[in-house]
């Protein structure tokens, strides 16, 4: 595959001679950000294993996502949770006082 295939691929920019990669540039602080890749000619090597770190392909899924998770679904099931969670304390809270009671009654 050509060197510019693996840059559209790879969602990299190039600035001058300097190549910088676009997701982590937003989301993260490595190499790539902050000084580029400056020998742009035996770079192939580096772009592949670039691509295949963890911080690559965490900040390339952030990029994917990016606008459209819904946060009011999200927070809609926090809430369904929290509430879950509530009622299941007040129903064993009601257990445990209902044999207190029956306990004092007779």
């Amino acid at each position: 595959m050509s060197l510019r295939k693996r840059l559209a691929d790879s969602k990299c920019k190039v600035a001058k001679t300097v190549l910088f990669c676009f997701p982590c540039l937003l989301f993260g602080d490595t190499a790539w950000t902050q000084q580029g890749l400056v020998h742009v000619k035996h770079s192939s090597n580096k772009i592949k294993k670039h691509e295949c770190s963890v911080s690559h392909v965490e900040h390339s899924i952030k990029l994917s996502v990016l606008g459209k998770v819904n946060i009011t679904c999200q927070l809609d099931e926090g809430h369904c949770i929290v509430t879950q969670r509530h009622k299941v304390l007040v129903n064993k809270t009601r257990h445990s006082l209902s044999w207190i009671v029956d306990c004092v009654k007779f």
